[in-house]
Parts: structure tokens; sequence; C-alpha cells
């Protein structure tokens, strides 16, 4: 993942995500150090996602469902998932499998490239910008 800051517990100052060998967290300052509220190695299951940051891919920030919580566009050979901060670890509200189709888009995330994100459609929830060597598209949660 690409140096991005984002609030994910919605208390309105910016968390750092990071992503390592071992696995995925969410950094806070807070009383004049870093910290880890969240804090999940591989082989960690979200709901129906498994994560795996060797074939994990974290494409995007932000807030994807409009509750004030950015969440992480996380893709993977298998396809995508919102991984959102739960506590101490995450929750996964949305995934699907390569060959899903979101309206005329078929999802394959050998081809698909996710990002940037923003409110395009100006409804107050961001959604993803997705490209594919046959087109582009923007993606809602």
């Amino acid at each position: 993942m690409t140096a991005k800051r984002a609030d994910f517990d919605g208390d309105g100052r910016a968390e750092i995500p990071v992503v390592s060998p071992w696995g995925l967290g969410i950094l806070e300052y807070s009383g004049g150090t870093l910290t880890a509220p969240a804090m999940q190695p591989n082989g960690t299951r979200f709901g129906g996602w498994l994560l795996n940051t060797a074939d994990n891919r974290f494409d995007a920030l932000g807030d994807l469902d409009g509750d004030g919580r950015d969440e992480i566009l996380v893709s993977s050979p298998w396809g995508v998932g919102v991984l959102e901060q739960a506590g101490s670890t995450f929750g996964c509200p949305m995934l699907a499998p390569n060959g899903t189709r979101f309206g005329g888009w078929l999802l394959n995330t050998a081809d698909n490239r996710f990002g940037p994100v923003g409110d395009f459609d100006g409804d107050g929830r961001d959604e993803i910008l997705v490209t594919s060597p046959w087109g582009i598209g923007i993606l809602k949660l």
C-alpha cells in the first residue's frame, strides 16, 4: 500500500494503514507515540476474506459506505473485498470473486486496476475508479 492516511475509526483524526510480510495493521498517533489499535497476522479471516499480504493488493482507501469511516479496497487472485476496522480487527462487509458482474463490469483482478477513489457522483460516499484493457468504470459499494 502506498503511503496514505485515512480515518478508519471515525474520530476525525487520521490513522496510518500498514502492510508487511507479517500482516495488516492500523497505526494512530496518541499520547506522543504511535499505537496499533488494529493489527492482524496473515492467515486471519475477516468474514470471508483470508488475509495474505503476499498476494493481497491494498488498492484504495475511502469512505465507501458513507458511515464517516474509511475502508480499504483489497484485491487478490481470488477477487475483491472491502475491509473496515472493527475494534482491534477488521470486518469484511463486501467481497466478490472474479467472474462477478457489477452491472456491465466483469470482475477480473488479473487485468482490472482500482483507484483512485472519490465521490464522483456527489452522494457523499466514495466510489472506486476501475480500469481494464477494454474499458473504464466506476464501482459503488
